[in-house]
């Protein structure tokens, strides 16, 4: 029996379900072996590699832990065993998802489970996809096992076939620990930059309080925060390389826009505006990955007469713009690039919930309002309550999948307007699909919807509201107002109640029997 000192640093993690062995087993495990045990490797097979006595799950955390690379053996019962969850979890955990992806395989005993385990809900919250890889351990028909012979006493006979389908197997596990064996297993990343993009004069103190606001999120990280100008941009060489330079050398650019007029025009339908993005789409594409653009809507009045027109205004009309304030932004960039180490007590104190905005809709802003004015009128019936504040925030749809599980968000809010129930439809399973929000909801928009709202589907509740106008005295003019229908009310407050029952039960807040009602 190994030392606790000897259950760290395997080369290769096994993983398996007890309740998916067939005769080949033997036969697959012994061919793994021979081409994978090599002086200084170590593999973990736990029906040959028993770990220490003890506390199993953490002993089988370690182990994972130390791997660099991992293989799951994918049947029938795997996707049913909750050891099997477990262990995929473990080997993905957020700090180290990232650069494990390149060092997992699953392989797949017949075509059905092949597609069934893209649906698995571990396999979602582990961050895979449908293009993660799948090795197909089967026949061409997708169900058997291919090539062997069972022998006497229903025992696996190895042949010629199934030695070749192995050693396959095996080329490509080696080709990934020679890449594991050299890069690091954390993700700890160098310095990274942010880069706030050109401003016209009318925007400057938005985009001082913006660059104060990253500063303050991300700065304590390592992370420098910078200004790209206008002046930057007018006198930058021939070429545009050093604008290009600074661009690629970034992992975040935010562009704080408003309706006003672009600057420099020559430079194409969003001056400024599209003359950055372009540049920076085009660093991207020569860069690394996971680099994001944040188009920010800031809340400043224009005058009519500074108002963009004809071809920058359809071109600022057309960007998946965020909403909110420069604290809210700073903050939302900061659970993107660190979502996993914000506290579990800090997390548990805020519930964050993603609203779908869409530029071309200006019912979002209303609809955060309401759902923020309920939050706290469930504070005032509740003190457990309190203690946990609510960030409503904007977020384009496209970003939303972009971001994927890196919102950080305890729930995400669609909203149907003037879609088609067939874009609705492919919406919520793409949504499912890339990273399954915890908590979820359709906001049901009337108008321009007719008022009989559509039933619930795909596990998302449609929970239909009212968009009208209401006269405000403060600002003597008309604003327009979300409020959920009478009927949904006590189905609205639920989905919040239950929201707030989850972050008290994180953070440990909630009494011994009470509930939130």
């Amino acid at each position: 029996m190994p030392t606790a000192n000897e259950v760290d640093g395997y080369s290769v993690f096994i993983s398996f379900c007890g309740a998916d062995q067939e005769a080949w087993r033997s036969a697959f495990k012994q061919r793994l072996e021979q081409n994978l045990r090599k002086p200084g490797r170590r593999i973990f097979f736990s029906e040959t590699d028993p770990i220490l006595a003890g506390d199993l799950k953490e002993q089988i955390r370690r182990a994972l832990g130390a791997s660099r690379f991992m293989v799951s053996i994918i049947g029938p019962g795997y996707l049913k065993s909750e050891w099997c969850q477990f262990e995929l979890e473990e080997f993905f955990g957020p700090a180290v998802r990232e650069c494990r992806r390149e060092r997992f395989l699953a392989v797949c005993l017949n075509q059905a489970v092949s597609e069934q385990v893209v649906e698995w809900p571990a396999w979602i919250s582990a961050g895979l996809s449908k293009t993660t890889v799948r090795y197909q351990f089967y026949s061409r028909d997708g169900r058997a096992v291919p090539a062997f012979l069972t022998g006497q006493n229903n025992q696996a006979v190895r042949n010629e076939a199934f030695d070749e389908q192995v050693d396959r197997l095996c080329e490509y596990i080696e080709s990934q620990l020679a890449v594991a064996t050299t890069t690091p297993a954390a993700t700890s990343a160098g310095p990274k930059a942010a880069v706030i993009g050109a401003v016209t004069p009318l925007l400057e103190p938005f985009a001082a309080e913006l660059e104060a606001s990253l500063a303050n999120e991300l700065g304590s990280r390592g992370w420098t925060v910078g200004r790209i100008s206008l002046d930057d941009i007018a006198r930058d060489d021939p070429d545009d390389s050093a604008i290009e330079a600074r661009l690629k050398a970034s992992t975040l650019l935010v562009l704080p826009i408003s309706d006003e007029a672009p600057e420099l025009p020559a430079l194409g339908p969003g001056g400024h505006i599209g003359y950055l993005k372009e540049r920076w789409e085009r660093s991207k594409a020569q860069g690394a990955a996971d680099r994001y653009i944040a188009c920010w809507r800031t809340a400043i009045s224009v005058p009519e007469e500074r108002r963009a027109k004809g071809r920058h205004r359809d071109f600022l009309a057309g960007l998946s713009m965020i909403d909110g304030s420069a604290a809210e932004v700073g903050v939302s960039m900061c659970h993107v690039f660190y979502p996993a180490e914000i506290p579990p007590g800090a997390r548990s104190q805020q519930a964050k919930i993603v609203i779908e905005s869409n530029a071309r809709d200006p019912s979002t802003g209303p609809l955060k309002l309401r759902i923020e004015k309920l939050w706290a009128m469930l504070q005032r019936e509740d003190p457990a309550l309190q203690g946990i504040s609510l960030l409503a925030h904007p977020l384009p749809y496209s970003l939303i999948r972009s971001l994927n599980r890196n919102l950080g968000a305890d729930a995400v809010i669609l909203v149907w307007s003037a879609k088609t129930e067939e874009t609705v439809y492919d919406q919520v399973d793409s949504v499912d699909r890339d990273f399954a929000p915890p908590r979820k909801f359709i906001a049901y928009l009337t108008p321009p919807n007719p008022a009989d709202a559509k039933e619930d589907f795909l596990g998302w509740e449609v929970m239909p509201f009212h968009v009208k106008e209401e006269e405000d005295p403060l600002l003597k003019t008309r604003v327009k107002v979300v409020e959920e229908f009478e009927g949904a009310h006590a189905r609205v407050k639920s989905f919040l109640v239950d929201l707030a029952n989850a972050k008290l039960v994180a953070g440990a807040t909630l009494a011994a029997g009470t509930k939130l009602q």
